[in-house]
This record gives C-alpha cells, sequence and structure tokens, in this order.
C-alpha cells in the first residue's frame, strides 16, 4: 500500500478515535507555524534606514580594505563605528581606518574614511556631513597624518561601479560637484599603493 494512503487512513482512525486530541494537536502547529512565519516578516520589515545604510557602509569598507596588498600596507585601525541608544565612543568621531604602508626603508602612516553613494543628487556628492568633516580635519591636524576619502559610487557597496580617492586637505564644503570629482576618479578594481615620488596614496 501507498506510504501516502497510510497515513491518510491512520489519521482518519485516529480522528475518530480521539477527535479532540488531534484538533488540539492541529490547532497548536498551525499557532506554532503562523507565530513562526510572522516573525520572520516582521523582523525583515522593521530594519531601519540606519541598519541598511550601515550594511552598506561596512560592506564597502571590506571592499576597500581588499584593494590594499598586505604585503605593503597594514591595518593599524579599524573602526566599528557601533552605537547604542545614541551612546557611542569617541573614536566614532575618527576616520574608518587607519593604514601603514612599509616599502624596504620608507614608510608612511594615513587614514580613510569610507564613503558609499548609489547615485549623484543634483549633480553633486555629499563627502559627509558637516561636523563629521570638521571631526576629520581635526584629526588629520592633530595626528599630522594625510587623510582620504575613499568614495565608492554606483554599483553595489562591495563592488562599486565607480571609485574616487579624494585627499582631505582639497575638500572645503561637505558636497562636491560631479565634474569637480572626475580628477579624484581611479579604477575601482586596481588596488591602492602608494606613490613614494609624490608622497601620496594613489
Amino acid at each position: 500500500m501507498n506510504t501516502t494512503i497510510v497515513v491518510i487512513v491512520a489519521a482518519i482512525i485516529l480522528y475518530k478515535l480521539f477527535p479532540r486530541t488531534v484538533k488540539a494537536v492541529l490547532h497548536t502547529a498551525w499557532y506554532l507555524l503562523t507565530k513562526r512565519n510572522s516573525g520572520k516578516g516582521r523582523d525583515k520589515n522593521t530594519q531601519t534606514v540606519s541598519d541598511i545604510n550601515k550594511e552598506k557602509g561596512d560592506a564597502f569598507e571590506k571592499f576597500v580594505i581588499m584593494q590594499f596588498d598586505p604585503i605593503y600596507f597594514q591595518i593599524r585601525e579599524w573602526r566599528s563605528d557601533k552605537i547604542v541608544n545614541g551612546i557611542y565612543a569617541l573614536s566614532n568621531h575618527s576616520p574608518d581606518i587607519e593604514i601603514n604602508f612599509h616599502l624596504k626603508d620608507f614608510s608612511r602612516h594615513f587614514a580613510i574614511e569610507c564613503k558609499y553613494r548609489q547615485r549623484l543628487y543634483k549633480n553633486q556628492v555629499e563627502l559627509a556631513k558637516e561636523h563629521q568633516l570638521a571631526n576629520y580635519k581635526k584629526f588629520m591636524a592633530e595626528r599630522n597624518i594625510p587623510v582620504y576619502i575613499a568614495l565608492g559610487m554606483g554599483g553595489k557597496p562591495e563592488r562599486p561601479m565607480k571609485l574616487f580617492l579624494i585627499p582631505l586637505q582639497d575638500i572645503d564644503s561637505p558636497a562636491m560637484d560631479y565634474k569637480d570629482l572626475l580628477q579624484y576618479e581611479r579604477p575601482a578594481q586596481k588596488q591602492f599603493f602608494y606613490n613614494r615620488n609624490m608622497d601620496n596614496l594613489e
């Protein structure tokens, strides 16, 4: 006899013998199933814009990290920017990543702030909020090291269509026109390297 038929016949016999018990079991199973499914929906739907932006930012930071050859570059700091109920570490004011470059007798210490944008807005890109820009410039002055903004645009955070590397010293306002941004564009999938002759990151 087919297994399915055996199960159906057994279920019918059990229902006739113990109708209340079978109903209770089915009711409990249905309740647990619907509760689990509704819980999944809530978790997904209650994800805030801040959560989504954090995920994108983290993905882009990982992309930037992967563009540094560990033979020449060592990660000194990689800040997480964690925050709970408005409480956060003061290090959140600093750029995302601090890196050491070392080649023979030459070494440099610098920092990078990672920013990902999906698209332009009114033909401009917001590089940072005004208070963030002030914090980065304060960090650069106090630590006496160069700071760069690594800007990914388009595509996905883990694989942006375009990549720009902008020295913080060249930034005077939170937003930059796209035509001015183009001079800082570099191949998105090419690894970074430090130009000893020009003394800057490329």
